[in-house]
């Protein structure tokens, strides 16, 4: 964030994203997506399953993210990172990513990891909610792609929309529309 983004946002209260609602994020989102500089990228399900094939783990492909974020917007500024591993354990999944997706990747030691970082840190909350933003934009979508209301998480509304979906469009869709090796996708196919 530059220091005429802070002086925007000065008024502004901002929070853990994880604790608003829906309709909050939605609205904040696209409030702060207009005056914060930021870049944003959608990993799409069929790259996360493609990623999980080849494997890579959930953590692993946050830090794949995170790294062709970072990429993406160059070295400005300090980089906070909410701490998901050990910074070991983030390097190591850079260097598999590097072989499996023949990329050259390097994680920083600069990049500040924190846990929590988005309660701590006005930045990192900012970026949380753009975030979450664009990820319920692009729900939003694949939603009218699929003329569907998906709901979201793990629970019998989800397993009834996957089953729905797979009855009516066949496995292949699953690739586009869920993680596959996520068990309410795996229990539509048993």
């Amino acid at each position: 964030m530059t220091k005429s983004d802070y002086e925007n946002l000065d008024l502004w209260k901002t929070f853990d994203s994880k604790k608003l609602s829906q309709n909050t994020i939605l609205s904040l989102g696209k409030s702060l997506s207009k005056i914060v500089k930021h870049k944003s990228i959608t990993l799409t399900n069929q790259k996360y399953n493609d990623l999980i094939a080849r494997g890579l783990n959930a953590h692993a492909i946050k830090t794949y993210v995170h790294l062709s974020n970072l990429k993406s917007i160059g070295p400005e500024g300090k980089t906070i990172i909410d701490k998901y591993a050990a910074r070991e354990k983030m390097q190591e999944y850079t260097e598999k990513i590097n072989k499996i997706e023949k990329q050259n990747f390097v994680f920083p030691k600069n990049y500040l990891l924190v846990e929590k970082a988005d309660s701590l840190f006005r930045g990192a909350a900012i970026a949380s909610i753009i975030a979450r933003y664009y990820f319920l934009m692009f729900v939003e979508e694949q939603n009218e792609k699929l003329n569907i209301e998906t709901a979201l998480g793990a629970s019998s509304i989800v397993d009834k929309q996957v089953q729905k979906l797979y009855k009516k469009h066949g496995e292949e869709i699953l690739n586009f529309y869920t993680k596959k090796h996520f068990k309410n996708t795996i229990r539509v196919k048993e």
